[in-house]
């Protein structure tokens, strides 16, 4: 009976002893809220210096599986750790056991889960694609979302903001994903971000937001230059180092047109082209790992000037009182600056845009002119010329007393059909008679047999002659294209010569003194004036000359002084005389 007491004591204080050994570890489980648990356990002395095993399962799993095996130094019974497995939302049990389960805790769990937001993502740069015109992002893939594992992040979202409202617009898979094509075109009012999104779903931080930065061009049509400007592109890209033109012209590919400094937001360059599609984009270079930028495409399409449709000088006729008279046509319904008039190459007249008028005159000597108009825009350039002209300039020859040849310089300028030969009589052009009309082909001279002036020299001491180039064609630049000097033929075997007999050359009416008749080019005159005493003071050849009451620069006395001319006309010489009072 004793004996089996004994035994009985023994055994359950064997039992007690063993439950006391097993239950020493104490265990203690801590979430991290990153996906990890911290594990901390403390065991009595006599635990130590022997093998200690942490051991784990997951959920429901009946199976214990390993985490770590240890052997602490001695004197050590506080113990921590971190299981590096990384958990999203998982309830895993813990347990230690020491020695062959001298020692052991109790079975503990905990539920793990990962709430930590993975780091934020900046955005490298915010380019445009050039091909598309769409958006084009680029970042830095992440791989810090722990620090162990390069595969915690799934990938990224992306984000548009618009003012102050932030929207999710598209989530990429991948945690290696770097860029990404936004089917978008770019508008300035709209930010992009970006934020990583871990194996949890935890999104991280979103990034600063980028923008796309936007180019313009103007056409600089005086300079035929092309100028660019872009907004600042700090908000596409970090880091600048320079900028560069990109141009394509005429849908030909991108070509770089010249490089700028990184302080600059305008620059220029010529075009090849006068016309045509020109596109210009803006490449924001960073000095960080050779990144770039684009900015928007600006399109701009050069259109040469509209040009006068016709611009010719459709007259030239020369009047009475010596000058040329030019009917100029020139198309207003498009803008112009300044209409320039030349004489021989030499520019005579400038007419602005608003004082056109038709016909307008310009004081030329009558001479073998070559005249010529151009059009000239706000940029001084000539948009714009006419034919040159030179008008048709007559002359007379007598032949014999009944039969009249006229000679011309022919017409030059535009094509022509005929030229038309008139008669003038009476007074005031009341009577004016087509004589003849002759082909243009090598056709400058006209002679003929004309009697009827023979009975009429009473009533018309005199005829004059002109002649017209003239175009059938009846449009804006064409019909009649000049009108000659007229030639006066006179009847009588002299040609009649007035000569004053006196003037005042001190401020008087006529300060010049000349003989007055109707020249011809061929004729051949000389005049003189002579003093009381017989000496010659003032000789002359031609009818321009014009005495003004000195002898070698100095004035002379008031007084009588005599006027002889001689003048030989187509043969017949003409001699005329008379007193002169010279008043002072």
């Amino acid at each position: 009976m004793i004996r089996q007491t004994t035994i009985g004591l023994l055994l359950l204080i064997c039992a007690i002893h063993a439950s006391i050994a097993t239950s020493q570890i104490t265990l203690t489980l801590t979430n991290r809220n990153n996906g990890h648990v911290q594990i901390a356990y403390t065991t009595p002395s006599h635990c130590n210096n022997v093998v200690h095993t942490v051991l784990y399962k997951i959920d429901f799993d009946s199976v214990w599986h390993e985490l770590i095996q240890h052997t602490p130094a001695a004197g050590t019974t506080n113990y921590t750790l971190t299981d590096e497995h990384h958990y999203c939302n998982t309830t895993v049990a813990y347990r230690v056991a020491v020695a062959n389960d001298v020692c052991t805790s109790a079975e503990t769990s905990v539920l793990i889960q990962d709430k930590e937001p993975p780091d934020e993502v900046p955005i490298d740069a915010l380019s445009v694609d050039t091909q598309s015109g769409h958006l084009f992002i680029q970042w830095t893939p992440l791989f810090s979302g722990c620090s162990v594992c390069s595969d915690s992040i799934s990938g990224y979202k992306l984000f548009q903001q618009i003012g102050a409202t932030v929207t999710a617009f598209n989530t990429l898979h991948g945690g290696s994903t770097a860029s990404y094509l936004i089917p978008e075109q770019p508008n300035t009012s709209v930010s992009y971000r970006i934020a990583a999104v871990d194996n949890c779903g935890n999104t991280g931080l979103m990034s600063e937001p980028k923008k796309p930065f936007m180019a313009t061009s103007t056409y600089e049509e005086c300079q035929h230059a092309i100028r660019v400007q872009w907004t600042t592109a700090q908000q596409s890209i970090k880091d600048i180092d320079h900028f560069e033109i990109w141009v394509s012209e005429a849908d030909s590919i991108f070509t770089k047109k010249l490089t700028v400094d990184n302080t600059l937001n305008t620059a220029s360059f010529t075009a090849n082209h006068t016309d045509g599609k020109v596109q210009v984009f803006v490449r924001a270079v960073s000095a960080v790992d050779t990144l770039f930028a684009n900015s928007t495409i600006a399109t701009i399409y050069l259109q040469q000037a509209p040009t006068p449709s016709y611009h010719c000088i459709k007259n030239v006729t020369y009047t009475k009182d010596g000058k040329w008279r030019l009917t100029v046509k020139v198309d207003k319904s498009v803008t112009w600056q300044t209409l320039s008039v030349y004489a021989n190459d030499t520019i005579v007249d400038q007419l602005a845009y608003g004082q056109i008028t038709e016909p307008y005159d310009i004081d030329l000597d009558f001479s073998d002119i070559a005249i010529h108009t151009e059009v000239q825009n706000a940029c001084g350039f000539t948009v714009s010329s006419s034919d040159t002209v030179r008008g048709v300039s007559l002359h007379s020859v007598w032949v014999n007393t009944q039969e009249l040849s006229l000679r011309w310089n022919a017409y030059q300028g535009r094509t022509i059909q005929h030229y038309a030969i008139y008669r003038v009589s009476g007074k005031n052009d009341r009577d004016t008679l087509l004589l003849a009309t002759l082909p243009a082909i090598s056709a400058t001279t006209y002679a003929w047999s004309d009697t009827s002036f023979t009975n009429t020299k009473s009533s018309y001491p005199q005829w004059s002659y002109f002649v017209r180039a003239i175009s059938d064609l009846e449009t804006d630049c064409e019909a009649t294209l000049s009108q000659s000097n007229r030639v006066i033929v006179y009847f009588s075997a002299e040609t009649p010569i007035y000569l004053p007999t006196g003037f005042y050359p001190d401020g008087g009416l006529s300060p010049l003194y000349r003989p007055l008749y109707a020249p011809l080019s061929d004729d051949d005159l000389q005049w003189f004036i002579i003093d009381r005493w017989g000496k010659t003071v003032f000789e002359a050849h031609t009818y321009e000359q014009a005495w003004d009451g000195t002898y070698l620069g100095q004035p002379l006395p008031g007084g009588v002084y005599v006027c002889s001319v001689i003048l030989v006309r187509l043969g017949i010489t003409t001699r005329k005389q008379v007193a002169v009072t010279l008043l002072r």
